[in-house]
């Protein structure tokens, strides 16, 4: 973390050194967005609840609770605040709004006012301003679940006859895994039971998985399928290698922790 170094005798203080600190506040808040805010634009930190209620004689009152979000690298407070729109489908924003204020004169004379002031309320856009569609605002759990949710590409080949395979595979978070497995057949014979060979991209995948095999009947058999080594194979209730499959459909998702 950058810090200005103060030391006793008469220290001066410039204009330089207050925009030292401010920048580095600007950067702190900027990389810790950044930690759950992703390639998205805002992320809504606490309260900012936008509400839409049609009017009986057209359009829409919207209202904005207070709260605060983070918003194209900055955080800011989100004022209580509602617009009314003419048609319940036009776009309503969370848009800054920023006023100076504390005129202050200075030795040469001059006057300026050194408060700025931004805040966020709803808003209708424009081009120039900062602002983001609310529908497009995430809340923090989202914005952390956008984040920490990888998609893992999965190819499979080598399947065995009149078969379809797929195998999808993803991390929720650091510690939860999330498989599906898809097998549809016309009835097939196996070797050792195994259905085909997949590989995951930056992934290594070892699992056994306890599914349900659905036949054209309705009826219902349980199955175990085991993922290792790059193949899949499906086994019987009791652990012995299947070797054929009538006409059936699995389509299982399990979490893996």
């Amino acid at each position: 973390m950058n810090k200005i170094l103060t030391y006793t005798g008469g220290q001066p203080l410039y204009l330089e050194h207050i925009n030292f600190m401010q920048q580095n506040i600007e950067d702190i808040l900027s990389h810790i967005g950044k930690t759950f805010a992703n390639s998205n634009n805002a992320v809504i930190l606490w309260g900012a609840k936008v509400v839409t209620t049609p009017n009986p004689s057209g359009g829409a009152n919207v209202t904005c609770a207070e709260g605060a979000i983070y918003l194209m690298g900055n955080i800011y407070k989100v004022e209580a605040s509602s617009i009314t729109v003419a048609n319940i489908q036009d776009n309503v924003y969370y848009q800054v709004y920023t006023t100076t204020s504390e005129e202050t004169v200075f030795q040469d004379g001059t006057s300026h006012n050194v408060y700025q002031i931004s805040v966020v309320k709803l808003g209708v856009g424009g081009s120039g301003a900062i602002n983001i569609n609310v529908k497009n605002a995430l809340s923090l759990r989202d914005a952390y679940i956008s984040v920490t949710n990888i998609d893992y590409p999965v190819s499979v080949d080598n399947i065995v006859s009149n078969t379809s395979a797929g195998i999808s595979y993803s991390s929720i978070d650091s510690n939860t895994d999330k498989i599906n497995v898809k097998i549809v057949t016309s009835g097939v014979s196996l070797s050792n039971g195994k259905i085909c060979d997949y590989t995951v991209q930056n992934k290594m995948i070892s699992a056994i998985i306890s599914a349900g095999m659905m036949f054209q009947n309705g009826n219902v058999k349980q199955v175990m399928i085991r993922l290792e080594y790059g193949s899949m194979y499906l086994y019987e209730s009791n652990g012995s290698a299947m070797t054929s499959l009538p006409a059936c459909v699995i389509n299982h998702t399990q979490l893996l922790m």
